[in-house]
C-alpha cells in the first residue's frame, strides 16, 4: 500500500494571477508592487518601466580589437561594467549591445508567490529583450529586477526611461515555500552585475 497524503499538504496548483487578482493582491498587501500604476494593469499581467539607471561593458581599451581573453565566469565581475546614468531622458542602445538597467518599480513578493518577467510585443518587434536567462522572481524576493536588456535588431534605439520595457506575470503557488528567497540579489535599488563569485562551486 501507498503512503496517503493529507488534504492540508497538497495545496491548489499553481494558477496564474489576472488582473482581479493582482490588484486586489496590491490592495490587501499581499504583494508590494511600487509605484503603483493602474494603466499598466494587463489581463494577466503588469506593465513595468525602465529606470534611468543602468550598466555597460567596460571594454579595455589596452587589448588589441579582435583578440579574446576568456574571462572566468565565477570571477568578480565589477571591474567589467561602468555605471551610468541616462542623459537626455534616454538610455542609448545601438545596434548588438547590452546594458544592464532596473526598473522603476520595487517589488516584493509573499512566501506564496512567483513572478516571471516576460518582454512585451511592441518591444520585441525592435527585436530587443529584456532578459537573458534570469526571468524568474523567487517567492520572498524584494528590490527592483535588473534586466539584461539586448538589441538583436538592424537599428540604434534610443529608450526612454519611464516607459514600459516588460511585464511581469504573478504566480500562485499550491503551498507557501519553507525556503524563501534569501540570495545575493535581494533588496537590490540598482542594476546589478552578476555575482556568481560569491557561490561555492565545487
Amino acid at each position: 500500500m501507498g503512503t496517503s497524503i493529507t488534504a492540508q499538504h497538497v495545496g491548489v496548483s499553481n494558477v496564474q494571477l489576472s488582473s482581479v487578482d493582482i490588484r486586489d493582491a496590491v490592495r490587501h498587501d499581499r504583494l508590494g508592487l511600487e509605484p503603483w500604476n493602474e494603466d499598466n494593469l494587463q489581463p494577466a499581467s503588469y506593465d513595468v518601466t525602465l529606470s534611468p539607471y543602468y550598466k555597460v561593458p567596460r571594454l579595455d581599451e589596452s587589448v588589441e580589437p579582435g583578440i579574446d581573453i576568456p574571462i572566468r565566469i565565477d570571477g568578480p565581475a565589477q571591474h567589467l561594467w561602468l555605471d551610468e546614468h541616462a542623459q537626455g531622458g534616454v538610455i542609448p542602445l545601438p545596434q548588438g549591445s547590452i546594458v544592464l538597467v532596473t526598473i522603476l518599480e520595487h517589488i516584493r513578493l509573499p512566501l506564496n508567490m512567483a513572478c516571471r518577467v516576460e518582454g512585451r510585443s511592441s518591444v520585441g518587434r525592435w527585436f530587443v529583450t529584456v532578459h537573458s536567462t534570469a526571468g524568474f522572481g523567487d517567492p520572498g524576493y524584494h528590490g527592483n529586477l535588473t534586466l539584461e536588456i539586448q538589441n538583436h535588431g538592424p537599428f540604434s534605439l534610443l529608450l526612454p526611461v519611464g516607459m514600459r520595457i516588460a511585464q511581469l506575470s504573478f504566480h500562485r503557488l499550491g503551498t507557501s515555500t519553507d525556503k524563501p528567497y534569501m540570495g545575493k540579489y535581494q533588496g537590490d535599488r540598482l542594476p546589478q552585475h552578476s555575482l556568481m563569485h560569491m557561490e561555492r562551486i565545487p
